[in-house]
């Protein structure tokens, strides 16, 4: 017979399991409705007011033919009103996203194909020097739902033992060292978990 005790620990042991499958789930969900979106992170304060500027500059910066009708929205962020700012694009279609993360990229790239940090001054033409903002860096990121900024942010504090974290296409990866096995992360806690072992431990993961 099963005692009420580990008839219990066992519901428990389910429900958290299902708890954990759902919100696996529902991350990839948020994920979804996110995909043709894109974080810019240190674009100057000035476009705020001005996003049809903004767009223009972007065009010109990264050889582009962008028009409002690119986007579904525009999003500032900018709480503490600081030189440069953040901000949420949404393109109206994944193409459209595309090339605008790859000419990003290309942007990046020095003559050997090797990447370097955007700045304010490779994109916009009225910061370019002399001007105190244009050795500042810009990000262009795919945006990521809330529990995967959650789990980007443990990057830091697991750099230690985990050697790799990064996103691709949405989904957060993460490997010990190059020779190790990659992994998808699905939580703060299966970060820490990861963590915590050796690869060696890592056959049943």
């Amino acid at each position: 017979n099963i005692s009420p005790v580990s008839n219990t620990a066992n519901i428990d042991m389910e429900v958290n399991r299902l708890e954990k499958q759902i919100n696996i789930i529902q991350n990839q969900s948020d994920q979804i409705r996110l995909t043709n979106d894109v974080s810019a992170f240190g674009i100057p304060s000035t476009y705020e007011k001005r996003p049809n500027e903004l767009i223009v500059a972007l065009n010109k910066g990264l050889g582009l033919q962008l028009t409002s009708s690119s986007f579904k929205f525009i999003n500032f962020v900018n709480k503490k009103k600081l030189p440069t700012c953040n901000l949420l694009m949404s393109f109206t279609d994944n193409f459209t996203k595309f090339e605008f993360m790859a000419a990003a990229i290309a942007l990046s790239r020095d003559v050997n194909g090797r990447r370097s940090p955007l700045t304010i001054a490779h994109i916009f033409e009225e910061f370019r020097n002399p001007h105190p903002l244009s050795t500042k860096e810009i990000f262009f990121t795919n945006a990521l739902s809330p529990l995967n900024r959650q789990i980007i942010k443990l990057k830091s504090k697991v750099k230690s033992s985990v050697n790799f974290m990064w996103e691709q296409g949405g989904r957060i990866l993460m490997k010990h060292n190059s020779s190790t096995k990659t992994l998808q992360a699905q939580s703060p806690q299966h970060v820490l978990e990861f963590a915590s072992k050796t690869p060696n431990q890592l056959t049943n993961f």
